[in-house]
C-alpha cells in the first residue's frame, strides 16, 4: 500500500492551485479586460487567492463554483458579501437552504444578474470592467 506524506498532499495541493489560477487569470483577462490590465497578472493572483478564502467561508469549495464567485465579486466589489447594501446576494450567500457549492453558486450567479439588470436599467449604461 502507497502512503503519501503530508509534504507531498500538500504539493499536489499547491500544484492544483497554481493551474487553477493560470486558468482564472486567462479567463478573467478575457471577462474583463481593463480590470485585468490595471491589476496585471499578480494583481489578478491576489484577487483569486482572496477570492478562494472568501468563497470558502460560504461552503464554496470546488474551483468552478470559487471562479464564479469571483466573477461576481470583481463585478460588485471585494467586499460585496459584507455589505447587507448588496441585498440579495447578501442574503444568498447567509441562506441555509442551499447545500452545495454548485446550488450556491447557482442562486448567487441568479441574484448578479437580476442585481446588475436592474443597475442598468436605472443608469442606463453597462457596467465598464
Amino acid at each position: 500500500m502507497l502512503t503519501m506524506r503530508q509534504e507531498q498532499v500538500e504539493a499536489f495541493r499547491q500544484n492544483a492551485l497554481r493551474k487553477f489560477e493560470d486558468t482564472l487569470v486567462e479567463h478573467l483577462n478575457r471577462l474583463f479586460p481593463q480590470l485585468a490590465s490595471r491589476l496585471g497578472d499578480s494583481g489578478l493572483r491576489n484577487v483569486i487567492q482572496y477570492g478562494v478564502r472568501r468563497a470558502r467561508e460560504y461552503g464554496i469549495v470546488r474551483q468552478c463554483d470559487a471562479g464564479r464567485y469571483i466573477a461576481v465579486m470583481l463585478m460588485f466589489g471585494p467586499n460585496f458579501d459584507q455589505k447587507r447594501t448588496s441585498g440579495p446576494l447578501y442574503t444568498t450567500l447567509r441562506d441555509r437552504r442551499f447545500g452545495s457549492s454548485a446550488a450556491r453558486t447557482d442562486a448567487l450567479c441568479k441574484a448578479a444578474s437580476e442585481a446588475l439588470r436592474i443597475r442598468t436599467r436605472r443608469t442606463g449604461k453597462r457596467p465598464n470592467w
